[in-house]
Parts: C-alpha cells; sequence; structure tokens
C-alpha cells in the first residue's frame, strides 16, 4: 500500500493506493490554493517526491492604493485629504491582482487612466500580483478617479477593472473674482424692490 500526502490540495477520495503491478494510483484535487505543490509517496522507509506549481484562476478583483514617500523615503498611504497640486514628493499607485479564491495572480498586464493629473500607462504584477505605476498629481485641483484594468479577460470572460479616488487639492489662493459678471443693483430693505442676492466667488 502506497501512502500518498500533498502541501497543498486534496485526494478526492483516499490518501492510500493499493499497488497492482508495482503501480499505485490515486485521485487528487488541486481545491483553491495556488502556489508551490509537493506530492510525496510513501511506502515504509521509501519515498518519491514531485513537485510542481498550482496557478491561479482568471483575475477576479483588482485591490488599489494610492501612496506618497514620507520624509525617510519609505512608501506609506495618501492621507484620506488627499495632495496638494504639484505635489513635490514620489507619488504611485499600487494595485493587487487576486482570482476568485484570494490568489495573486502574477504576470498579469494591466493598464491605467486617470481623470485629473497624469499616470504611467501600463504595467505588470509581480510575484506578489501587485504592480506599481507613477502618478503625477499636475496643476488643477478636485478628485482624481484612477482606474485600473486587466488586458486580458478576466471571471467571468470579461477584462476586470479597480477603481480608486484621491482627492488633489489647493492650499494657496492666488486669485479671488466674484461668479456674477454683471453690476449688481439692489434696493433698500421694506420698499418691496430686491433686497436680497446669493453672492459667490471663486
Amino acid at each position: 500500500m502506497i501512502t500518498f500526502t500533498a502541501s497543498k490540495g486534496f485526494f478526492t477520495e483516499s490518501s492510500i493506493g493499493s499497488t497492482t503491478d508495482g503501480l499505485a494510483s490515486v485521485g487528487f484535487n488541486t481545491g483553491t490554493s495556488a502556489g508551490p505543490l509537493t506530492i510525496t509517496a510513501r511506502l515504509g522507509a521509501m519515498a518519491g517526491v514531485k513537485t510542481g506549481n498550482i496557478n491561479p484562476g482568471f483575475p477576479a478583483s483588482i485591490s488599489m492604493q494610492i501612496q506618497k514617500t514620507d520624509e525617510f523615503g519609505n512608501w506609506i498611504p495618501v492621507p484620506p485629504e488627499g495632495i496638494p497640486v504639484n505635489f513635490p514628493c514620489p507619488v504611485r499607485v499600487r494595485a493587487t491582482v487576486r482570482d476568485l479564491y484570494n490568489n495573486v495572480n502574477p504576470g498579469t498586464p494591466l493598464e491605467f487612466e486617470t481623470s485629473l493629473g497624469g499616470i504611467q500607462g501600463s504595467s505588470i504584477t509581480d510575484d506578489s500580483g501587485v504592480a506599481y505605476v507613477n502618478f503625477f498629481p499636475g496643476q488643477s485641483a478636485g478628485n482624481a478617479q484612477i482606474t485600473a484594468r486587466t488586458v486580458q479577460i478576466g471571471e467571468g470572460g470579461e477584462p476586470i477593472q479597480g477603481v480608486t479616488v484621491m482627492s488633489i487639492y489647493s492650499d494657496e489662493v492666488h486669485s479671488i473674482a466674484f461668479t456674477i459678471q454683471e453690476e449688481i443693483y439692489l434696493d433698500v430693505i421694506g420698499v418691496g424692490g430686491i433686497e436680497s442676492r446669493s453672492l459667490r466667488v471663486e
């Protein structure tokens, strides 16, 4: 009787196979966990080892984080309030691709775009399923919607995308102007004319 063990997956009926003409077999299923695989067949003190790899499934999700460097050069998440225009320190987008079972997807090409500022257009995930691209805030304030999208199809037969939003703000006032272009004509209170009006500046 040959006893089989595996570092991942499971045996469908039994992990013990009887020998017939010197051959023993068992049913094996990969399960949901990707990564290096080692299968051992053992009879007493003798053992045979087979190595391999279980590949992840199709990409199913992209999680994203925007990062900046601190004063020591370490990458940290951008704070909730965002970053100012013309931010002088490096900024990058971190995208992690996972399959339906939460396994990372290495070697996955991604395309990036942003509604505000500038961004490096493409990257490929590393062995940890992570891809990085540089982001450039530019001179315009507002909310930057950043999208990462798989080049190839993902789970469900369509490309998978992830979206994150970051605020780009301006804390320096260069000018103040009223949004009303014409002259303002009002009447004193109590005479039945126009005595109030909304005022707005930008």
